[in-house]
């Protein structure tokens, strides 16, 4: 009585895949740059949430001076255009939307630089 105890022959399965992501190394300049990157990005998104407010205000004394000119000329009801309510517009589209504030802002800068 034999036994046969031979095996198939073993073929390789195996597949070798790469990745082509980028490998991170946890260095110290790393975690310093990170938490930079951290700390900038705080500040980037405390600025661009109060620029809204800023511009917002700014448009409201736009829109305060243009009611008192209004009442010191004593202008009537019926010669006061529409127009003059673009800035409390302009406060309220700036308010709720971030990057209208900030072109507001830049344009604003530009006038009273040039």
């Amino acid at each position: 009585m034999t036994e046969d105890h031979s095996h198939p022959p073993a073929t390789d399965t195996h597949t070798h895949t790469t990745s082509s992501a980028p490998t991170t190394t946890s260095t110290a300049s790393g975690f310093i740059a990170s938490q930079m990157d951290s700390v900038f990005q705080k500040i980037a998104d405390y600025v661009a949430e109060k620029i809204a407010s800023f511009v917002a205000l700014l448009f409201i004394f736009i829109f305060i001076g243009v009611v008192f000119t209004v009442i010191v000329l004593k202008i009537p009801p019926s010669e006061i255009n529409p127009i003059l309510l673009a800035p409390l517009v302009a406060a309220i589209i700036s308010y709720y939307n971030r990057d209208i504030a900030t072109i507001l802002f830049l344009g604003l800068i530009l006038i009273f630089i040039i």
